[in-house]
């Protein structure tokens, strides 16, 4: 299933140029949705990465992943799959299919590039905004930001104007005055305040889970303080098929199809 796009989904961005940055999230070894952002990226004339991890796990391809993500010279943090392929460990809330698909990654890597996600730091200040996988509250601790109480205490360990985190493949923003607001992260572009903090999550690149199949990345400008949440289609049915030729399990291909 290649979805198509449109200029409703993928609104033309005046982000273009080597001052943006495209932040990625979640990648999970599925090489076809990079490729399309890759792509994407390189139309708008987009240069410049951020990568927050989870680069492999999940899908079929986790060497052609790290190796575009290493190929970038990008700032990138570790993620907890990133960790378990890394380390070869596992955890008890590790469901089945997560498990399988870290046992497969890890197999499908060679020493040099485990080595290398194991180097990956939790943290990075990178001028105006901060990386991390997950939150700034525990970051070895992978806590999920699902609502506005666990974002308030990553914001409020914040120290730069917008802080990016992924982990929950769903896009989100926060912002933090006095108390954080969730704000609709639907397709949009939304200027970061200056004078408090915002936290955004970019979704999925490889593994959406709102319910839209369409690769997620965001977009960001730091000279406007300016963020733009972009959706691209890609060849969906041939990530799946991917996955079941792979041997792993059947429900990490058909949650593709549907983005859940």
């Amino acid at each position: 299933m290649v979805l198509p796009r449109t200029s409703a989904n993928n609104p033309v961005s005046a982000q273009n140029g080597s001052g943006a940055i495209a932040v990625l999230s979640d990648i999970h070894s599925n090489w076809h949705a990079l490729q399309a952002v890759l792509e994407e990226c390189e139309a708008r004339g987009v240069k410049r990465f951020y990568s927050l991890g989870d680069i492999v796990g999940y899908g079929a391809n986790p060497s052609e992943c790290l190796n575009a993500i290493r190929a970038l010279e990008c700032p990138a943090v570790l993620g907890n799959h990133d960790h378990y392929v890394a380390f070869s460990t596992s955890t008890p809330n590790l469901n089945p299919m997560a498990q399988a698909g870290v046992e497969y990654s890890a197999c499908m890597l060679a020493p040099g590039q485990r080595a290398w996600l194991g180097e990956r730091p939790y943290v990075i200040h990178e001028g105006p905004a901060t990386l991390v996988h997950a939150s700034l509250e525990a970051p070895k601790e992978w806590i999920y930001v699902l609502d506005a109480a666990s974002a308030d205490a990553c914001l409020e360990l914040q120290e730069t104007a917008v802080c990016f985190n992924g982990h929950t493949h769903r896009p989100a923003i926060y912002c933090r005055k006095d108390l954080p607001v969730a704000c609709d992260a639907g397709p949009l572009r939304f200027r970061v305040p200056t004078e408090g903090r915002t936290l955004v999550n970019p979704g999925s690149v490889g593994q959406p889970r709102d319910g839209n199949p369409r690769a997620q990345f965001v977009i960001f400008d730091p000279e406007e303080m300016m963020v733009e949440l972009v959706r691209v289609p890609y060849d969906v049915t041939s990530a799946a098929t991917a996955i079941l030729k792979a041997g792993l399990p059947s429900r990490l291909a058909t949650r593709l199809l549907h983005g859940r």
